[in-house]
C-alpha cells in the first residue's frame, strides 16, 4: 500500500515545520543531549564547520525526502494518512532508520494496531547517561508533538 507521491509530499510538508522546531537550528557544531556531534537542524553528517540556516533547511528537507521514500513508505503495508507519515518521518529523523526498521511500532501498524502507535512512540524518550537509559525532557516534549500529528491535531 505504498502512498501516492502526493500523500507523501504532503506528509513532507507536514514534518519540515516541526522538525525544524523540535530541533532547533545551531550554526556551529555542539553535542547534543546523547553526545553526538550535531549542527544545523539536527545533522550529524554535515562536512563544514558552519552552516547558514538556509543551507541547514535545505539539508533538513532532502534528508526527510529520503527517510521517507527510503525508508518509511516501502516498509508500511498499511494505509496511512499524510499526518501518520510525517509523525513517523519525524520520529526516524530521530531514531534512524535502522531502530525504525527494527521496531515493534512498526510491527504493530504492520498487523494494523494504529492505536498502538502513541505509546510505542513515548517508548522512544530515552538518551543513554553514564551507561544508563534515562528519560530527556526534550525527547518526552518531541514524542507528544508527534502524537499530537499522528492524529491530525497540528
Amino acid at each position: 500500500m505504498r502512498p501516492s507521491p502526493s500523500l507523501i509530499a504532503e506528509a513532507i510538508r507536514l514534518a519540515l515545520p516541526l522538525v525544524k522546531e523540535l530541533e532547533d537550528f545551531r550554526p556551529a557544531w555542539y553535542l547534543c543531549p546523547a553526545g553526538r556531534r550535531t549542527i544545523g537542524y539536527g545533522e550529524t553528517d554535515y562536512k563544514g564547520d558552519a552552516i547558514t540556516e538556509l543551507e541547514a533547511a535545505e539539508l533538513l528537507a532532502s534528508r526527510l525526502q529520503r527517510i521517507m521514500v527510503h525508508v518509511v513508505t516501502p516498509t508500511i503495508a498499511v494505509r496511512v494518512t499524510a499526518c501518520q507519515l510525517a509523525a513517523l518521518a519525524s520520529w526516524t529523523y530521530n531514531v534512524g532508520p535502522g531502530a525504525f526498521r527494527a521496531s515493534t511500532l512498526l510491527r504493530l501498524l504492520n498487523e494494523g494496531d494504529y492505536d498502538a502507535v502513541p505509546g510505542e512512540l513515548r517508548r522512544w524518550n530515552k538518551i543513554t547517561v553514564a551507561g544508563a537509559k534515562v528519560a530527556n525532557v526534550g525527547l518526552t516534549l518531541r514524542r507528544e508533538w508527534e502524537i499530537r500529528l499522528w492524529h491530525g491535531d497540528i
